[in-house]
């Protein structure tokens, strides 16, 4: 506690490690220091003095062991009142910048209340979550990629995978490092954390092709060499705003895209190739 008689901040400065945030007035804190000092010498001296009349046989030595105990106390006193005078310069106990003040020069600030929050930007922490699914496919030290909500993309570094799912999302935190040396990403921005999954082998086709099956199962289906139609179960592995990314099927197959509803799996049919209707309409346009 105490009145603030300097303050080398404003918001937006930006300090290194140990510099000057603010000073309190000394009171008599200088004077308290002096004062353990001088009974530190005394009690030196004191004990010094009886030293030498125990070795004379003059004294006892249960009478110097508390000499040497009044030593210690002082000790401590002028340790303590170091600490009290050091704590009149508040320092800076990282590099960064001054976000807040919430005090100014004259101030009287009370034990525990704010005078400034500083903040290191660099590096900066991305926070995102999980699916369970996905899990398996990250690693602390992984190298990721962070697209800010303004189309920036920065590289960054895996540093924590949670062990304990969110009970309602079922999904695991992760954070991510990134380098920040300028200052240019702000704290709370909106952010998307991409992690490579490795290469998987797959179709892109228009949604409107997806059929469900009996078992009400969704998949596509298709015609093999021979005109036999396939009902083959899918995996939806990403969407886009014109069709959808999925797995599950053959490297290369004859997609049904329009009339699946009217066949049914192991039917023989006759297929026409959508492309070649589509040239032969505009060939008669």
């Amino acid at each position: 506690a105490g009145s603030i008689t300097k303050m080398n901040i404003d918001r937006g400065t930006i300090v290194e490690t140990g510099d000057l945030i603010v000073r309190f007035s000394d009171d008599e804190r200088p004077a308290l220091l002096a004062e353990a000092k001088a009974a530190l010498q005394q009690a030196k001296a004191d004990y010094n003095a009886n030293e030498a009349l125990v070795e004379k046989g003059f004294a006892s030595k249960n009478k110097l062991e508390s000499f040497a105990a009044a030593v210690a106390r002082a000790e401590a006193g002028v340790t303590q009142a170091t600490l009290a005078v050091k704590d009149l310069d508040l320092l800076a106990p990282f590099s960064g910048v001054i976000n807040e003040t919430y005090v100014e020069l004259g101030s009287f600030v009370s034990k525990g209340e704010p005078i400034a929050t500083l903040v290191q930007l660099d590096p900066m922490l991305a926070a995102a979550q999980v699916s369970e699914r996905d899990m398996s496919a990250i690693s602390v030290g992984a190298k990721v990629n962070v697209k800010l909500i303004d189309e920036r993309s920065i590289k960054g570094e895996v540093s924590f995978i949670s062990k304990i799912a969110d009970p309602n999302t079922r999904t695991f935190e992760i954070e991510v490092l990134i380098p920040n040396p300028n200052g240019e990403i702000g704290d709370g921005l909106t952010a998307i954390v991409g992690v490579p999954k490795g290469a998987v082998m797959a179709h892109f086709i228009p949604s409107s092709v997806l059929s469900l099956n009996d078992q009400g199962i969704i998949g596509v289906k298709y015609v093999t060499d021979e005109g036999i139609v396939v009902f083959s179960e899918i995996v939806i592995i990403q969407s886009e705003a014109d069709g959808i990314w999925v797995g599950g099927l053959p490297d290369e197959i004859t997609l049904i895209t329009v009339g699946q509803e009217f066949v049914q799996d192991g039917q023989l049919v006759n297929t026409v190739d959508e492309e070649l209707l589509k040239s032969k309409a505009q060939a008669q346009n």
